[in-house]
């Protein structure tokens, strides 16, 4: 999600990528409806029978909105190395670290604000969409030494490997948890740190051009990936496997899986308002409990179901792009700005500390 505009605003380089933004929109509904109510696909099922009850789990494990998060962290990863995958150096770190943290920032603070005055918990790791912004933070802080450990180990697949030996003794820590992100300011960014890391490991074969052979791949690719999703939805909710043990292993599968679309994409036109939405899922991400909320005295069901949710997703919609023409947008180009002021400032012989 800047995820560099995963969750808010994309490196040059990235920019060119296709199809990603459509990808990051169809993850921060997949969010939305978790927290809002899922499409009224459910109704009038008889549950009563087994192929009802069959019918309706199923239905109720069509998505994930973790497995969406973990989509979000492999695109993040991949935005941020392959605005510098060519060469693995930094030009001006206080350009990069600005740029980062006002895009993040700046909508982050200002969704919290909001919960403030709509006495809405938000806390960072609490029941919340904010333990992610948190860890994509830490992730923004810690790349430049990523980025040195990378260029002494000659690949991204030794990190890859030695952070999901941490994060399986994270896991262990809590091993009946099912939900995700149970782990705490200093844990919660450290179990989820191989899915960052494998979208760097994306972007090098990106640049690499190392991608092209998995577009044959493509529908069984996002098969696998969405039956995987319900299966790891099914034994978080059903099993004593809890997403802890389960998403990581899914992001290896999401990686091909993008791998898959940056080459079908690479010739073929993505849709164009999911792309244009996709410029603004990471207002929708922070913003959507927000208008719940607010839209909560209107009583929509009053509508009808169906009516009901259909002006209540179109309000959603419409509030996280307000957002983002208020706030998420100006942040953009106030990281831009700053960013050319402080690349300018920049001794041409400076030592880069990432080199």
């Amino acid at each position: 999600m800047d995820q560099a505009q995963d969750i808010a605003g994309e490196p040059a380089r990235a920019a060119r990528i296709r199809g990603l933004d459509s990808i990051r929109f169809i993850a921060a509904a997949i969010v939305m409806f978790a927290h809002t109510g899922q499409p009224p696909l459910r109704v009038g099922i008889d549950t009563h029978t087994l192929a009802g009850r069959a019918l309706d789990g199923l239905l109720g494990n069509t998505s994930s909105s973790a497995a969406a998060v973990i989509a979000f962290f492999v695109i993040s990863g991949f935005c941020i190395h392959y605005a510098h995958a060519g060469n693995n150096q930094i030009r001006s770190l206080s350009e990069y670290y600005a740029r980062r943290y006002i895009r993040i920032l700046i909508p982050a603070l200002a969704a919290l604000a909001g919960a403030a005055v709509l006495h809405l918990e938000m806390s960072l790791f609490d029941k919340s969409i904010l333990w992610s912004v948190a860890a994509e933070i830490i992730y923004y802080t810690l790349y430049p030494l990523l980025l040195l450990a990378r260029r002494k180990a000659g690949s991204w697949l030794p990190l890859i490997a030695v952070s999901f030996v941490f994060s399986v003794m994270v896991a262990a820590t809590n091993p009946l948890s099912g939900a995700y992100p149970v782990f705490g300011l200093k844990l919660n960014w450290l179990l989820a740190l191989p899915c960052w890391l494998l979208g760097c490991w994306l972007a090098d074969l990106q640049t690499a051009g190392r991608t092209a052979w998995a577009e044959k791949w493509l529908w069984p690719l996002r098969g696998a990936t969405w039956a995987t999703m319900v299966v790891c939805s099914v034994l978080r909710y059903h099993s004593p496997i809890g997403y802890p043990w389960t998403l990581n292993l899914f992001a290896i599968l999401v990686t091909f899986w993008l791998m898959a679309e940056l080459a079908h994409f690479s010739k073929a036109r993505p849709v164009g308002w999911l792309e244009w939405a996709g410029g603004w899922s990471y207002s929708l991400y922070l913003t959507h409990k927000l208008t719940f909320i607010l839209l909560g005295p209107l009583y929509l069901q009053g509508l009808g179901l169906i009516p009901g949710w259909t002006i209540q997703l179109a309000l959603l919609l419409a509030g996280a792009y307000v957002f983002y023409l208020a706030i998420e947008r100006p942040s953009h180009h106030l990281a831009r700005i700053v960013g050319r002021r402080l690349a300018s400032l920049r001794p041409a012989a400076a030592a880069n500390p990432a080199e």
